[in-house]
């Protein structure tokens, strides 16, 4: 009876270093070609206008593998029980069985995936993963050693461009006065005209559907896009310039009358970056969110001091709170938002970086 039981805990004991083994091994499969789904290509059809892309379909081939390994480590959880409790001679059998097969075909059913990878035409062959040889061209890597290094000294900047938090707790006993004077120094007067020069610094919210209108009816001479970071830079690479000039094309604005910057990491940059493009103008007619508008006013005061300087301003909205200069004291996020704006305009206006006074 000793023999029996020690011969079952044996059986089990292996079971048990299997079940884990391939759970393990599955779930890491299965893990990768989810990572490459969502984060390199970002979205589930395939890239580049082609219905079968290797980057798209590897991973398939990947996760199917993968299932299959779950789904052998689950039978050997089930043959466990059946071996503790002396039952299931015949799913036993049909698990031995299964053992035999399952990897085999899982890998037939994979393979044809994998083969995409050589068998389909992709119209742009930059979106693939490097192969050997592109490994060995010294021109691509260095290229790619460079976008890295962008990205790694761009998010840096971006983080110390948050020194002072976005949003910063206003104390409870600021006075009236007080208020008031925050209200001023934060606010511009949204008062757009027709000028030199649109200047849009980089956001994801702006008035664009009135935007569009002014240039296409001719309002501005140049029209004028700032900005790297932005929601899609980080994970896709696409700088909020760019998005900008999509949302402006969209709306019927001719690309070719827009001219951009993609290089700068805060408000200050936005403008420093630009002033080639931007020129000399009489007139500058800039796009913000309301509550940035004291920041950007200053920030185009600093370069441009004799420049007649026109506020095309939108209130912001976070998620369905909307911040404006008459609301921001009633809400939680547009206290700290407002108050943050605040605080940075005293810190750059001191350190140098903006005009003190807009």
């Amino acid at each position: 009876m000793s023999q029996d039981k020690g011969t079952i805990w044996s059986k089990v004991t292996g079971y048990y270093h299997g079940l884990l083994a391939f759970l393990l091994l599955g779930l890491g499969w299965w893990m990768i070609g989810k990572f490459h789904l969502e984060f390199k290509t970002g979205y589930i059809n395939a890239p580049s206008g082609s219905e079968s892309s290797p980057e798209v379909w590897l991973p398939f081939g990947v996760c199917i593998l993968g299932g299959f390994a779950i789904l052998h480590g689950l039978l050997n959880l089930a043959a466990c029980f059946c071996i503790l409790k002396k039952i299931g001679t015949n799913f036993l059998m049909l698990n031995a069985a299964m053992n035999l097969f399952i990897f085999p075909l899982g890998t037939m059913l994979a393979i044809p995936f994998i083969k995409l990878m050589k068998a389909t035409r992709i119209s742009d062959p930059d979106s693939l993963v490097p192969s050997a040889e592109r490994l060995k061209d010294k021109t691509y890597l260095d290229k790619e050693m460079s976008n890295i290094s962008q990205t790694i000294s761009s998010f840096k900047a971006y983080e110390k461009s948050l020194e002072t938090p976005r949003e910063l707790l206003l104390p409870a006993d600021v006075s009236t006065e007080k208020r008031q004077e925050i209200t001023r120094v934060v606010f511009m007067k949204h008062h757009p005209k027709p000028a030199d020069v649109l200047f849009i610094f980089g956001t994801v919210q702006a008035n664009w559907e009135q935007l569009a209108i002014e240039i296409r009816r001719g309002d501005y001479k140049r029209v004028v896009l700032a900005g790297r970071i932005g929601p899609n830079y980080f994970e896709h690479q696409i700088p909020i310039a760019q998005e900008m000039r999509e949302k402006l094309a969209a709306l019927g604005v001719d690309p070719e009358v827009i001219t951009y910057q993609d290089q700068s990491d805060n408000t200050y940059e936005d403008v420093k970056f630009s002033l080639e493009l931007i020129g000399e103008p009489n007139q500058i007619t800039y796009a913000a969110k309301a509550h940035h508008s004291g920041r950007c006013q200053r920030s185009l005061r600093k370069f441009f001091p004799d420049c007649q300087l026109n506020p095309h301003l939108v209130n912001a909205f976070y998620g369905e709170i909307e911040v404006n200069s008459e609301n921001w004291t009633s809400t939680e996020i547009g206290r700290g938002r407002v108050y943050g704006e605040y605080q940075r305009i005293q810190k750059y206006a001191d350190k140098g970086d903006i005009s003190l006074y807009p």
